[in-house]
């Protein structure tokens, strides 16, 4: 009786904790079946890549630069050109806008709507020129990653109550 049980069908599907973050060039977005997001260079995005880099020369300290701008809560506007400075990167490098009033409160309103996603089970699509090089789409992706994680656990906190 007990192994009937255990191999009889759910009446409800067993759904997934967290969606999972793809990454693609932008001309393969029409064949991802997932929500896309482009966060290239130029982009409009508030995720976009804020530092004036070639995608071949992507470096360690400009990595390191923008993980720091993801860490940084929504009042710190003047985060972008403080990170750049830290990492050793050329005021001139820092696209113009990229820290202006209110951009950071939009960037970490995006990634908190992105980062919900993933926490109800849907996948996300990182798009950038630079895939499949190392680039700050994989910055978004850990970041998404962290936060999904913490609301999983936070809803899940919840529910034991």
């Amino acid at each position: 009786m007990a192994d009937a049980e255990r191999l009889a069908p759910r009446e409800e599907p067993l759904r997934r904790q967290r969606g999972v973050v793809s990454f693609a060039l932008r001309a393969s977005v029409r064949q991802r079946s997932c929500p896309s997001v482009d966060i290239g260079p130029g982009a409009p995005s508030p995720l976009a890549f804020p530092f004036r880099l070639p995608p071949t020369s992507v470096t360690r300290q400009s990595l390191a630069a923008f993980a720091d701008i993801l860490g940084a809560g929504p009042a710190e506007d003047t985060c972008v050109s403080r990170s750049a400075r830290v990492h050793g990167l050329l005021e001139a490098n820092v696209l113009s806008g990229a820290g202006a009033t209110g951009v950071q409160a939009t960037r970490q309103a995006e990634l908190d709507r992105l980062a919900c996603c993933l926490a109800d089970g849907s996948d996300v699509c990182l798009v950038c020129v630079c895939f499949p090089r190392r680039c700050h789409a994989q910055e978004v992706a850990f970041e998404l990653a962290r936060r999904a994680t913490e609301l999983v656990r936070q809803r899940s906190c919840k529910r034991s109550l």
